[in-house]
């Protein structure tokens, strides 16, 4: 798919108003509390994330979760009450907002160990 196509389905869904239904459900503040609670220190994959919100019977596309999840990682000042969150591995990462390095420009987490897939310790470190 050409970047061109890729953004004209994208403001597509941005413009649905099944997709404003989904965002209307105060979806990042949600989700904000279960990383902070039951997902801290862990890589969550994407279907992870949206079968948690099914299961919350919120009507969720896999396609809004992503979008979702971009915008919050990438206007992380915007959305800091919550939290930041961050992308590796195909795995999103949580960092609560008191942590001073949730402060950073540049937030990259580096795993240590590893256990079925899911981290369980982690370090979050700075690219200055």
């Amino acid at each position: 798919m050409s970047i061109v196509s890729s953004l004209k389905l994208r403001n597509k869904i941005l413009e649905s108003q099944e997709y404003l239904d989904f965002i209307n459900q105060d979806i990042i503040e949600l989700l904000s509390k279960q990383f902070s609670t039951n997902w801290n220190m862990q890589g969550i994959s994407l279907n992870q994330i949206n079968n948690f919100l099914l299961e919350k019977k919120i009507n969720s596309k896999i396609q809004f979760v992503q979008i979702v999840l971009e915008i919050w990682e990438k206007n992380y000042c915007t959305f800091f009450r919550y939290g930041r969150i961050t992308f590796k591995n195909n795995l999103w990462y949580y960092v609560s907002n008191n942590n001073i390095i949730s402060r950073k420009n540049n937030l990259d987490i580096t795993l240590l160990s590893k256990d079925n897939g899911y981290t369980v310790s982690l370090i979050e470190k700075i690219n200055e």
